[in-house]
């Protein structure tokens, strides 16, 4: 399921309170051993990296906008930032935003893992 990015980030805001299995509450899906432990893994990598504040969630949604050939500037401007938000802060942002759009937690992972982190 191919989210539009600047989508993405429009819902990946407004959910991000809402991180965690509430947005799946109730659902009971059968999954393979494999499957149940990569979407264990990609919640816990979404979990500890999600920004953690108002500020570092504006870069983000900022950032994750911008053409891949301009983030290296954007990231130079902002030396005040801690490096390690640009490395997973936008795969929680894009895993959460399509959990939220009815994705799947393993086809989310795949997808923003595809997207943000490889």
């Amino acid at each position: 399921m191919k989210f539009n990015s600047l989508k993405s980030v429009a819902i990946a805001i407004a959910t991000l309170t809402m991180i965690g299995s509430a947005a799946n509450a109730g659902t009971a899906v059968k999954r393979s051993p494999a499957d149940e432990a990569k979407a264990k893994k990609y919640e816990q990598l979404a979990r500890t990296n999600k920004p953690r504040t108002p500020e570092q969630e504006k870069l983000v949604k900022e950032y994750m906008r911008l053409p891949a050939s301009q983030r290296n500037a954007f990231k130079s401007a902002h030396p005040e930032v801690s490096k390690s938000i640009w490395d997973l802060a936008p795969y929680a942002v894009c895993f959460y935003a399509s959990v939220a759009g009815g994705a799947d937690v393993v086809e989310a992972g795949d997808e923003c893992h595809a997207d943000w982190v490889e």
